[in-house]
């Protein structure tokens, strides 16, 4: 099992991934998650999940990260670029 540091910093990259649009190459674990994070309630729909039953699939351990993502990809300057800019 992974450290709770390397599985933030996992869920941070394949976050990174999904916001540049490379959410073909994720899991569905991961799309999930990285919906949750970017709060892209619009990317649940598309895989029909609702909130709900995208936090069941990702489980107890992932759904804890997600504030802590959230929170690195919004202070990292390049991160908050990248989004203004809608990538």
């Amino acid at each position: 099992m992974h450290s709770d540091s390397s599985t933030l910093e996992h869920i941070v990259s394949k976050t990174r991934d999904a916001r540049r649009g490379g959410l073909g190459v994720l899991s569905t674990g991961e799309r999930l998650v990285a919906a949750l994070v970017l709060n892209r309630s619009d990317w649940l729909a598309d895989m029909d999940y609702t909130i709900a039953e995208a936090i069941e699939r990702i489980g107890p351990h992932w759904v804890a990260l997600v504030p802590s993502a959230a929170q690195i990809l919004n202070c990292d300057p390049a991160d908050r670029q990248s989004q203004e800019r809608g990538e």
